[in-house]
């Protein structure tokens, strides 16, 4: 709909699968876009697969043949939604804000049923494995880019903050029962019967000063300041079924619960030349990085504190709009993400 006395109004487009809404504004009857802009998109996935797997192993002094059966359903029910605002205040000062976010409710059922025969067709193991899951993953990111041009030209100031958040749960159940068989014993038969909890929280903010000066016409120097703040945690729980029918007892060699802080102050110098066709810049930041690691189920912490160095050369040269020959070398170290760091 859109309003006839200039204030803000919403057209709004609508399927089965996805929705979207857009803003726009119209100023003396004419139809302009709006500072603010926004999308909303709802997607539903059914999924259902089913496999069968033959195989041999080829062993030494033996031979076997594996058969196994699958059937997997997923559903998955997805919303998210992202929006914008961007204004230029002045001719010297400019504002971009950058929204998104969503969630993804999945339930997935999995169940398998395996065999293993040896050259004689006789049964050397089989087995049966359910997984049935239930969870919800949400993202929230945002983007703020604020610009300032000095009075001398070519000098500016912008500063820019980031923040990603990420919160996933998921609850579940895993049945498994095998049969192990011999000649000279009954068949053994080992049953596990649990409820997986699962629960990690992810959350960073990254904020950057950038400072830039003017040398000469073709040249400047860049300088930045700023710091990550990233914080995690990864709680992943396993329940035994006790004799009472209740999964309440805890399965310490599959639970683990770590909680990951890291803080990072960051600076750097770059000098930047334009000339013509030739473009070069060069420059490095240096962060300083604090690392603690607890594990909660241990009771124990660790801290560590390190120096990244990321050095960045860029040298290019355009022939023209469409060719241009160029050569770089960048460094960024990299840790491994908190889930890696948990053992299960």
């Amino acid at each position: 709909m859109i309003s006839k006395d200039g204030t803000e109004g919403i057209m709004a487009r609508a399927s089965p699968a996805s929705r979207q809404v857009a803003f726009i504004i119209m100023t003396n009857g004419m139809m302009t876009a709006s500072p603010l802009t926004a999308i909303i998109n709802s997607l539903q996935l059914n999924i259902r697969d089913s496999s069968n797997t033959s195989s041999e192993y080829i062993l030494p002094d033996t031979l076997y043949y594996n058969r196994q059966t699958s059937i997997a359903s997923k559903q998955i029910f997805r919303h998210t939604a992202n929006a914008s605002y961007e204004n230029q205040f002045d001719s010297t000062f400019s504002m971009k804000l950058t929204v998104d976010g969503g969630n993804d409710h999945k339930i997935t059922d999995n169940r398998y049923a395996t065999e293993a025969r040896a050259i004689d067709s006789s049964l050397v193991n089989e087995g049966t494995r359910t997984v049935s899951t239930s969870g919800d993953n949400s993202t929230l990111n945002g983007n703020l880019l604020l610009r300032k041009k000095l009075p001398k030209k070519g000098r500016t100031l912008s500063f820019n903050i980031k923040e990603n958040y990420t919160h996933s749960t998921t609850d579940g159940f895993l049945y498994s029962s095998n049969f192990f068989y011999s000649k000279f014993a009954s068949p053994d038969n080992q049953i596990v019967d649990q409820k997986k909890d699962y629960h990690s929280q992810t959350s960073m903010l990254d904020a950057k000063l950038t400072y830039t000066e003017p040398l000469s016409k073709i040249s400047s120097l860049i300088a930045n300041y700023g710091v990550i703040i990233n914080n995690s945690s990864s709680d992943r729980s396993s329940f035994n079924r006790s004799p009472g029918g209740k999964y309440s007892d805890l399965d310490s060699l599959y639970s683990s619960d770590y909680r990951f802080n890291i803080f990072t102050d960051r600076a750097g110098l770059s000098y930047s030349l334009v000339k013509k066709k030739l473009r070069f810049n060069a420059g490095s930041n240096i962060g300083i990085t604090s690392f603690s690691q607890t594990d909660l189920h241990a009771d124990t912490a660790s801290k560590r504190n390190f120096v990244d160095w990321y050095p960045q050369a860029n040298l290019s040269y355009s022939f023209t709009n469409q060719r241009r020959l160029g050569c770089g070398i960048m460094a960024a170290p990299s840790s491994p993400p908190f889930s890696r760091s948990s053992p299960c």
